[in-house]
């Protein structure tokens, strides 16, 4: 069986395209302007019981910006994660669990640029 990354991953950036109020990108472009999302890295884990192959996913989204302070990236992290109450739809899969595992806020070593990182976690069947 095939792990399902290409499938999660087109309806994360579906969902979040949505949501947030700035673009949001797979790869950056080198005339990015503040604040933006990227998709970021992904880790899986096995979730497999007897009768159904599943996997455990944590995909790593990214928020940029270089508003004084946290205010802008707390905003962009919030919408992204209120996208995920809602079951995320991914064709030919059930994704039995949807949300958020963890966030933390950065200052890059500029000083002025803020980074925001959101592990969100779904368990995925194949149906």
């Amino acid at each position: 069986m095939n792990l399902p990354l290409n499938e999660v991953q087109k309806a994360i950036y579906d969902t979040v395209s949505q949501a947030v109020s700035c673009e949001v990108y797979d790869a950056v472009p080198s005339n990015a302007t503040m604040p933006y999302v990227k998709i970021g890295e992904v880790r899986v884990l096995p979730s497999t019981n007897k009768t159904t192959f599943g996997v455990e996913i944590i995909e790593t989204i990214h928020v940029w910006g270089q508003y004084a302070g946290f205010s802008e990236i707390n905003e962009i992290m919030d919408e992204i994660v209120a996208a995920f109450d809602l079951p995320l739809a991914v064709e030919g899969y059930e994704v039995v669990l949807c949300g958020l595992n963890n966030a933390k806020t950065l200052t890059d070593p500029d000083g002025r640029t803020r980074h925001g990182v959101v592990d969100l976690r779904f368990v995925v069947y194949r149906k």
